[in-house]
């Protein structure tokens, strides 16, 4: 494991670098392409509205590795076109956010473990 996450549980990882990125993605995802206002984005993830802000603003949650990373994007976007056209309940929000998270977990470890000079998985332009 990278040294950034040597010593953490996995726990750790998902509730301090995981889930406030993935929520920033989300938030930034419904609010700027999706014209969702903040209120109906906090009640979807069961945040606050002042923290929808701060994810939006990029103050809080935000990992540029996660959001540029081809297969966590794809993810997100999909879970936000099921949230847009509420073809989805929050139950099964949350259920595909938990694979969503064991996901970018692994990414992000894996990025930590790279040596200098490697190139990860990114979007294609």
């Amino acid at each position: 494991m990278g040294e950034k996450y040597k010593n953490k549980l996995m726990c750790e990882i998902m509730a301090q670098d995981v889930l406030p990125s993935l929520r920033a993605f989300i938030a930034k995802e419904l609010i700027l392409e999706n014209k969702m206002n903040q209120i109906a984005v906090a009640d979807w993830l069961g945040v606050s509205q002042p923290a929808i802000s701060q994810y939006v603003r990029q103050l809080r949650g935000f990992n540029e590795a996660l959001m540029k990373h081809e297969s966590v994007h794809k993810e997100i976007k999909n879970l936000c076109g099921k949230m847009t056209g509420k073809a989805i309940t929050k139950e099964a929000m949350f259920s595909e956010l938990d694979s969503i998270c064991k996901m970018a977990a692994a990414i992000l470890i894996e990025t930590e473990q790279q040596k200098p000079g490697e190139v990860q998985e990114e979007i294609k332009p």
